[in-house]
């Protein structure tokens, strides 16, 4: 077995609970990063914490930028990005952190909603680490995240926030569709952790390094899951929205349902594939459409890049200036310096003189008085 052990990544929508789900883990012995290195709790959106690891989101973040994209963006990322040159870098970055940060903690686990749509790259990491990751989808009510995610992004839309639920749910199950993996809802995790997070290691075929029923997992599982910092209920959103876009339900039914059960998980998966295929019209044209936004995003970012070279060399020379501006001005204290001495000097010079004219005048006058007598 690797050194680098088992990673368990949490995939989920942004909003959809998977904080809490990582804070579980974290509570069930799992090593989701070095503190200082985590995402600091935000009061207004997760007051428990993220439990991200803040170097690996900032190169996933990169990682959208340079593909002329973002994590808000529903529009899918190019065939074959992952392997675009200009990726290359990003994904030494990733390993280095994994191989520094990760090795010998046995179980260990990465939480980043990007991830969803990023797990092409990912796969080519956990090979070349030589590791075989295990998979938790968490869903939660599409109107639940919604409704949180238009309160926290206020530049996003309700429809807008569904589709972009749809299309990181249903790539988070395509891209881990050939690994083990386990189904859990936010629901179920909040009205009972035990009994979910224990189903999760049967599926999973793992033991978490904590028991469910130990006292320091318990008290840290009382902190977390309250009913405080559970927002959006669902019941109440449905009875004042029903605009779905024709499948969210549908397909928060389908990972509900195998959430309960994975008995029937072929069948149910082919409802995704199903669903899958009913917007893919709309996902053509929406990648379509976007393709001279990214062409613009490109042009504009070139001109940024000149811009930026620009600055940098006015910046320089304006240092230039400056130091020459400096040296100039210490030598000419020095030139005021050396006519102060040298005016200092010549006032000593004329003083000595009329001294001198002083005391040859008075000294003629003494030798003339004694001619004359």
């Amino acid at each position: 077995m690797s050194t680098i052990g088992t990673p368990v990544i949490v995939l989920g929508m942004h909003r959809s609970g998977t904080s809490l789900l990582a804070g579980t883990l974290e509570a069930s012995g799992v090593f989701m990063g070095d503190d200082q290195n985590l995402m600091a709790a935000q009061e207004e959106v997760n007051a428990k914490g993220f439990w991200e690891h803040e170097g690996i989101v900032a190169i996933h973040d990169e990682i959208f930028k340079n593909l002329g994209s973002h994590w808000k963006q529903i529009a899918s990322l190019p065939a074959g990005w992952q392997t675009d040159v200009r990726i290359e870098p990003f994904r030494e970055q990733i390993i280095s952190i994994i191989r520094s940060e990760f090795t010998g903690k046995g179980v260990w686990g990465l939480k980043d909603p990007r991830m969803c749509r990023l797990l092409p790259l990912w796969h080519t990491i956990f090979q070349k680490l030589n590791v075989r990751p295990k998979f938790i989808i968490i869903s939660r009510h599409p109107f639940e995240v919604a409704s949180s995610l238009t309160k926290r992004d206020t530049d996003l839309s309700w429809q807008y926030s569904l589709y972009l639920w749809l299309k990181y749910t249903l790539e988070a199950e395509e891209y881990s569709a050939d690994y083990d993996r386990s189904w859990m809802t936010y629901e179920a995790l909040n009205k009972d952790w035990q009994r979910t997070i224990i189903k999760t290691g049967k599926d999973l075929d793992l033991q978490w390094p904590l028991s469910p029923d130990e006292v320091e997992v318990k008290s840290k599982m009382k902190e977390l899951v309250t009913e405080a910092l559970w927002h959006n209920h669902a019941d109440e959103l449905v009875k004042n929205q029903t605009d779905d876009l024709d499948c969210t339900l549908d397909l928060y039914g389908i990972l509900s349902d195998l959430s309960n059960s994975a008995e029937n998980e072929s069948k149910e998966l082919n409802r995704i594939q199903h669903i899958r295929e009913k917007i893919s019209s709309t996902d053509r044209l929406l990648n379509k459409s976007n393709e001279p936004l990214i062409r613009e995003y490109f042009q504009r970012e070139e001109i940024i890049s000149n811009f930026q070279q620009e600055n940098t060399l006015l910046v320089q020379q304006r240092e230039e200036f400056a130091a020459l501006n400096k040296a100039l001005r210490e030598e000419n204290e020095l030139l005021v310096q050396q006519r102060d001495e040298s005016y200092l000097r010549t006032d000593e010079l004329h003083t000595r003189i009329n001294e001198l004219h002083e005391r040859l005048h008075s000294g003629l006058i003494g030798l003339l008085n004694r001619l004359l007598k």
